[in-house]
């Protein structure tokens, strides 16, 4: 990361999807903007991707590890 300063962002949850951010941040032992965060790093950095491009993965996999003859 770089020396500059960081920015701060202001984000808007319904009630329902505040509550749901809560409880997966309590699985993890964070707060939930820690948990926001990492969300957001990690698919910044290509680990975190959601689930139509796993499948997408998955299925190429089973493809290219299919014996050829």
């Amino acid at each position: 990361m770089s020396e500059s300063k960081g920015k701060q962002v202001s984000i808007r949850f319904s009630e329902e999807e505040w509550n749901r951010i809560i409880v997966e941040a309590s699985k993890f032992g964070l707060k939930p903007a820690q948990y926001i965060r990492t969300c957001v790093i990690q698919r910044l950095n290509g680990i975190l991707v959601d689930a139509g491009t796993i499948d997408e993965i998955l299925v190429q996999d089973r493809v290219r590890s299919r014996p050829r003859y």
